[in-house]
């Protein structure tokens, strides 16, 4: 799906092979070696080669967030940085207000990706008492 058009929201798009992720949230790459399941996770610098890819990742999921989130919005509007935890707030209450339906890679054979989706379905999913 394409972000935007229907409320998908790709917070961890691969990038290029599947042998990681970009969290776009927190501009962190999450990398699986070889067959190893616990993940080497990497903050995305200045000079890192994903930059460009993490930043215009992060634009589009800040975008499609802003269309259904009046504080990202007026954030976004006014040319402010949305930080991580403003994002993971409003995510959740666009995932809980069934607005914005977040979108992970994973392999669960080879047990990459596995924890980022645990990791979102604590975060952002609805919990028993939201619904």
């Amino acid at each position: 799906a394409e972000a935007g058009g229907d409320g998908a929201a790709p917070p961890d798009p691969p990038p290029g092979r599947f042998a990681g992720v970009l969290d776009l949230v927190r501009l962190r790459a999450v990398e699986w070696e070889g067959g190893t399941t616990a993940p080497t996770v990497r903050e995305i610098g200045p000079d890192d080669s994903l930059r460009g890819a993490a930043l215009r990742g992060r634009d589009a999921l800040v975008q499609v967030v802003a269309e259904h989130d009046e504080a990202t919005a007026d954030a976004y509007l006014a040319d402010e940085e949305v930080d991580a935890a403003a994002l993971t707030a409003a995510l959740r209450r666009c995932a809980v207000a069934r607005r914005v339906v977040p979108v992970l890679a994973a392999a669960a054979l080879r047990g990459a990706g596995v924890q980022p989706v645990l990791d979102v379905v604590a975060d952002l999913l609805p919990r028993p008492l939201d619904v």
